[in-house]
C-alpha cells in the first residue's frame, strides 16, 4: 500500500500495517506467523511448499520481529523461524518548513523575500524537512521536481527547467522513507521578471558646484544627482533608478515629488 511498494528487506520501514508474508513449508502443515509473539494469522502450506499470507493488523507503529512455525495435522509444532524485523511507520511527516529562495545570477543577487522579484529563472530553493524524507517542489501546482532532506534536516533545490517570467506560487510536501506524505507547506510567492526596462535614465545636473561655474571642479565630497526618466507613464510599481560612482556599488534613487 501507498506510494512506496515491493519487497521489504530485513529492517526496512514500511507503512502497511498489514503487509504480505510468504515462505516455504512442509507441504500439508498450517503455518502460524507471529509479530513481537502475537500471532497475527495463519495459513495452509501449498503442494509445492510455499505459503503467502497478509497478516492481521500490527498495532501501533514500531519495531515489528516476525517470526513463523508449521503445524502438522498431529498438532506437532516445527522451531520457529530467525526472526524478520521491519519497522512499521504509518504517521506522515509534517508539513516543510522555512522555504525560502536566493537569486544567484544579475546584478542584484541574495535571498528573494516573499513575494519580491527576481531576474534568477533558477533560483536556489531552500527548506527543513524529516531527515531522509524526499521533498517534491511545486510551482503553481505544477511538479519542479525532487530533493532529499539531509541528516540535519535540510534539503536545497535548484530546478532544471527555467521558471518563465510572472508570479510563481512554490510549495512543497515531503514523503518519509515508508512512503508516508505530508501535507502541502504554506505557499512561498515569488515573481520573475527577466524584461529589461525600455525606458531609460538621464542625469540633468549635480550640485553643489563650487570655484568657477562649468569647470567641473568641486571640493563638495556629498555632491546631489539627479535627472529624469524618457517615459514616466511606463514606470511600474517596484521600478527605481540606481546611481553609481566609478563602476562602484549601486545606489537608489529617492523619487523625487
Amino acid at each position: 500500500v501507498g506510494a512506496v511498494t515491493g519487497d521489504l528487506q530485513k529492517g526496512a520501514t514500511t507503512d502497511d500495517n498489514t503487509p504480505t508474508v510468504s515462505g516455504t513449508a512442509q507441504p500439508g502443515t498450517i503455518v502460524h506467523v507471529y509479530s513481537n509473539g502475537t500471532e497475527v494469522g495463519s495459513v495452509a502450506v501449498k503442494p509445492d511448499g510455499t505459503w503467502t499470507l497478509e497478516v492481521a493488523d500490527l498495532g501501533a507503529d514500531g519495531e515489528k520481529k516476525l517470526t513463523a512455525v508449521a503445524q502438522d495435522p498431529a498438532g506437532q509444532v516445527s522451531p520457529a523461524t530467525g526472526e524478520y524485523p521491519i519497522l512499521l511507520d504509518t504517521t506522515a511527516p509534517g508539513q516543510p518548513e522555512g522555504i525560502t529562495a536566493t537569486d544567484d545570477v544579475g546584478p542584484t543577487i541574495g535571498e528573494i523575500p516573499a513575494g519580491g522579484t527576481t531576474d534568477d529563472t533558477t533560483p536556489t530553493i531552500t527548506g527543513t524537512g524529516e531527515p531522509g524524507a524526499t521533498v517534491e517542489v511545486i510551482d503553481n501546482g505544477q511538479p519542479l521536481g525532487t530533493t532529499t532532506v539531509d541528516s540535519v534536516g535540510n534539503w536545497t533545490f535548484t530546478p532544471e527547467t527555467p521558471l518563465t517570467d510572472g508570479p510563481h506560487e512554490i510549495t512543497t510536501t515531503q514523503t518519509d522513507p515508508a512512503g508516508n506524505e505530508s501535507a502541502p507547506s504554506a505557499p512561498f510567492e515569488v515573481i520573475v521578471d527577466t524584461t529589461a526596462p525600455t525606458i531609460t535614465a538621464e542625469i540633468t545636473g549635480i550640485t553643489e558646484d563650487t570655484g568657477l561655474a562649468n569647470d567641473y571642479l568641486t571640493n563638495d565630497q556629498s555632491l546631489v544627482i539627479s535627472g529624469k526618466v524618457s517615459d514616466s507613464t511606463q514606470v511600474q510599481a517596484g521600478d527605481k533608478v540606481q546611481v553609481r560612482v566609478d563602476g562602484g556599488t549601486w545606489a537608489d534613487a529617492t523619487l523625487k515629488a
